[in-house]
């Protein structure tokens, strides 16, 4: 399982709903043509979801999946094959749940890790403490993408002028 697979089962996820909100549009607008394209679409990227989900769970194994504390989800009835693959989407997320994604966090995981990052943090001189830190010892790639976010945050505020909101400044 890579953080690979987990960005694309969220920008498939993602791709779903906005093609859903079209689907919608489309429907509203009686554009047959698109709906039947837009179905299309859909299914094919649930399908391409499911097969990254299935390869993520591989690695999880089943440790965990006979909890008695679990809280069913009911799935909301539409048609029958949405039905059917909520059931599924259901199920698919189930078993990644509990032990699956506890057993993600390295044994030796430190908690005074991040104590000592604070520490570190705080002993910077003023205007170079970092707007965000990062401790992750499971190494799941949050610190790529939190970088990613941050970057394209400074891009956003800088083009509308609030470039100052990121940076740190001194009155007095």
């Amino acid at each position: 399982m890579s953080k690979f697979e987990w960005m694309e089962l969220e920008t498939l996820s993602n791709e779903i709903a906005h093609s859903q909100s079209r689907l919608d549009a489309a429907r509203t607008t009686k554009n047959h043509g698109l709906v039947r394209l837009l179905q299309r679409e859909i299914t094919e990227a649930e399908e391409r979801r499911a097969r990254v989900l299935a390869d993520i769970t591989k690695g999880l194994g089943v440790a965990g999946s006979a909890r008695s504390d679990r809280i069913p989800v009911p799935v909301q009835k539409s048609e029958p094959r949405e039905a059917e693959c909520g059931q599924q989407r259901h199920e698919q997320v189930e078993a990644l749940t509990g032990t699956g994604l506890a057993s993600l966090e390295p044994a030796d995981a430190d908690a005074g890790s991040v104590a000592d990052e604070i520490v570190r943090v705080v002993g910077l001189p003023f205007g170079k403490r970092p707007f965000r830190t990062h401790v992750d010892p499971s190494q799941d790639g949050a610190e790529v993408v939190n970088a990613v976010a941050d970057r394209m945050r400074r891009e956003m505020y800088r083009n509308i002028g609030l470039e100052a909101a990121v940076t740190a400044s001194h009155n007095g």
